[in-house]
């Protein structure tokens, strides 16, 4: 009886380690056919991972465009409580009707009256220095509270609000008069650390965004209640865009920069719209009408484009594909929109192929493109060339510039530029600062005067010297 019961065993045993070399065998032949299939970690052609918002927030999460509510509130654009889609907070120039402000680093603030087309800086307290460098300067020009450049300046409803660079998370406010200035609110999450890495004011509230914390909105009227819209605490997710149009506020997540969610806030219904026919989005993104307007990879165009994002279609196209010329390198930025333009600007750089032997130059160029909402190219806003210095010969003085488009309004285009001249020494390769010469310049472009044939001409408003 023992015999045929351990017989019985062995024979099970037996059939059931053959049963399990045949699933292991099968498993791995399975393995090796599903590997072949993926693509390998770089491939353009791998599958992007999409997040979901239900991960990030307590708030319902709307996935169906079709199931989106529709907002009763008026869509047009507010000049007292809206957020101006032309003067973004970080570039430092905001809109107040008949004046346009715009902020320069270690200058101070400086006022573009629209009326006479002309700048100056902000103060008109007589006989004012306009000492704008010394931390709490008497000088109405002047916000520094502390020893750090200011990082972005909106205005909202009869008052001054701005923040300092370097994620600097007070937010200040400032009298219409300039005059009176103070330490409003604290832009830190829950935790209370974290940088600040954008925000803007909007229809009653501050939205603003913490690194390694969240999306959170405040009362402009009573800033200390926080309310969480979007958490990101976890390990690699950063929110890399805020923007808010009518009763949206927009924003995209990025996990280590391969998987992403994009989506709007509905500030009447307290939910989260997720788009889900989006490409994986760069940094820039804009909005306009309602359309979302991004930089993505195109595997059809074989380089970077612009897509636009119809979000109540759920219809996803490209807008806006560079040309690239085969002597040449080039990169473009989505910049900023307002109502008649979205503006691009493309980087081209080279050198011929006689550069290292000292016949030819390394050159750059900066091109500030405009096109209307249709995708129709406007025409040349600004070209600003570089050249390599070491072009020049020891003790040549020449001139730098550096010129940034801040923003704009329905009539014009503003820039913002440091002008100084420098002098080669006699390596030929150092440079160093003519005493005197810097100063700061406020120009701008008629929008009137932008044409397809030629650059539109630049108008000087105003140069301020350091």
């Amino acid at each position: 009886m023992k015999r045929r019961k351990l017989l019985f065993m062995i024979l099970c045993l037996i059939f059931s380690n053959m049963i399990l070399l045949t699933s292991c065998t099968e498993k791995e032949t399975e393995y090796e056919i599903e590997s072949e299939e993926v693509p390998k970690a770089g491939d353009k052609e791998q599958e992007i991972k999409f997040l979901s918002f239900h991960d990030f927030t307590e708030l319902e999460v709307i996935t169906d465009c079709a199931k989106f509510t529709p907002v009763t509130q008026d869509q047009s654009y507010c000049f007292e409580t809206d957020m101006n889609p032309g003067c973004i907070p970080e570039k430092r120039i905001t809109d107040a009707e008949n004046i346009v402000y715009m902020s320069q680093a270690e200058s101070g603030l400086f006022a573009f009256q629209k009326e006479s087309a002309s700048a100056d800086i902000a103060c008109n307290k007589p006989d004012c220095k306009h000492d704008v460098k010394t931390i709490g300067g008497e000088c109405q020009a002047n916000l520094r509270v502390l020893n750090a450049e200011i990082g972005g300046i909106q205005y909202y409803s009869g008052d001054f609000y701005y923040t300092l660079a370097d994620g600097a998370s007070i937010l200040y406010k400032m009298s219409s008069n300039h005059e009176i200035k103070s330490s409003y609110t604290m832009l830190l999450g829950k935790k209370g650390n974290g940088r600040c890495g954008g925000w803007l004011i909007h229809r009653g509230y501050i939205y603003f965004y913490v690194e390694k914390d969240g999306l959170y909105r405040m009362s402009v009227d009573n800033p200390l209640n926080k309310e969480l819209l979007i958490d990101t605490t976890k390990d690699g997710i950063s929110l890399k865009y805020l923007f808010a149009e009518g009763p949206y506020v927009y924003f995209a997540i990025l996990e280590n920069y391969a998987s992403f969610a994009a989506g709007r806030y509905n500030i009447e219904t307290n939910q989260i719209e997720q788009f889900t026919g989006m490409e994986r989005p760069d940094i820039n993104m804009l909005v306009h009408d309602g359309k979302i307007y991004y930089m993505g990879y195109s595997e059809e165009s074989g380089g970077e484009v612009i897509y636009q994002y119809d979000a109540a279609e759920e219809k996803n196209k490209i807008f806006f594909q560079r040309e690239d010329d085969k002597n040449l390198t080039t990169n473009f930025l989505l910049l900023h929109a307002d109502s008649d333009y979205i503006y691009v600007r493309k980087h081209v750089y080279g050198r011929t192929d006689d550069y290292y032997n000292g016949n030819q130059e390394l050159f750059e160029s900066d091109l500030y493109l405009a096109y209307t909402w249709d995708g129709a190219a406007v025409g040349e806003i600004l070209n600003t060339n570089r050249y390599h210095e070491n072009s020049h010969n020891p003790l040549d003085i020449f001139s730098k510039e550096e010129a940034e488009l801040v923003g704009s309004d329905s009539d014009r285009i503003y820039y913002l530029s440091k002008k100084w001249d420098v002098q080669v020494q006699e390596n030929g390769i150092l440079e160093k600062v003519v005493e005197g010469t810097e100063k700061n310049v406020i120009s701008y472009i008629n929008k009137s005067e932008i044409s397809a044939q030629a650059p539109a001409p630049v108008h000087t408003a105003g140069e301020i010297y350091d």
